[in-house]
């Protein structure tokens, strides 16, 4: 799993299983890239959430080659201020 993706969900009492889907979207999608990127996120041994993967020609920088956007089920109050 991407650290970043790991952290988040962390300082939101979840972890990984509790991604319930996923949408990847990458530029320049090719079948090697779709294998790398997608046991990147599979990483962590956790069942897999339903998935969408989907190739782009851009995101909204140059710089950005993979967005992935997550739904989860975190505690209540997670997100309290």
């Amino acid at each position: 799993m991407n650290v970043n993706i790991g952290h988040v969900l962390a300082e939101l009492g979840g972890g990984p299983g509790s991604i319930i889907s996923e949408t990847i979207f990458v530029v320049g999608q090719t079948p090697e890239l779709t294998e790398v990127t997608v046991s990147t996120l599979r990483s962590n041994g956790a069942p897999p959430p339903a998935s969408t993967y989907v190739g782009v020609e851009s995101l909204y920088s140059p710089d950005v080659l993979v967005e992935v956007n997550l739904v989860v089920d975190v505690p209540v109050g997670a997100f309290k201020q």
